[in-house]
């Protein structure tokens, strides 16, 4: 029994550091040019819908292989500030994902799919409305006939 545990130590041993070793389809330069040119254009989307924008940044930018070398898919969270109305200033987050497809070790890529939501807007410096009144109280029946007498 002692030396079928030994094996099973030496086998999964071996396997784990042939994983750790093995060279990688894509390196960690390319995952970081692909980011940074999904980056330039989330940031030129964003632009391109809000013009007013005059700060943005993602928070969170990475990518995920699907398919070795032909298919990933990016995700991100970008902040955005701009103005508004007047002197309102804007903050708007954009999150989703993109999916990216390349026939050259994405040296190139096309954009087939994913999606961009901004589930938060906050307003600084906002306009407060408030009624005075919100629940006027109704006139007791028969006031009105004593007003016109």
């Amino acid at each position: 029994m002692k030396y079928i545990s030994v094996v099973i130590l030496i086998a999964l041993m071996s396997w784990t550091w042939s994983l750790a070793t093995t060279e990688r389809g894509f390196t960690l330069e390319e995952h970081m040019r692909v980011e940074e040119g999904v980056e330039k254009d989330i940031k030129a989307f964003i632009v391109g819908r809000y013009p007013q924008t005059t700060d943005i940044y993602c928070q969170e930018l990475y990518t995920e292989p699907i398919t070795a070398e032909t298919e990933m898919v990016v995700h991100f969270r970008c902040k955005s500030e701009g103005k508004a109305a007047g002197d309102e200033t804007i903050t708007q987050v954009f999150e989703g994902q993109i999916q990216l497809r390349s026939n050259d070790q994405f040296k190139t890529w096309s954009e087939v799919g994913g999606q961009i939501r901004a589930p938060e807007i906050e307003y600084s410096r906002g306009v407060q409305v408030s009624a005075k009144d919100p629940f006027p109280e109704a006139p007791a029946p028969g006031s009105a006939e004593k007003a016109h007498k």
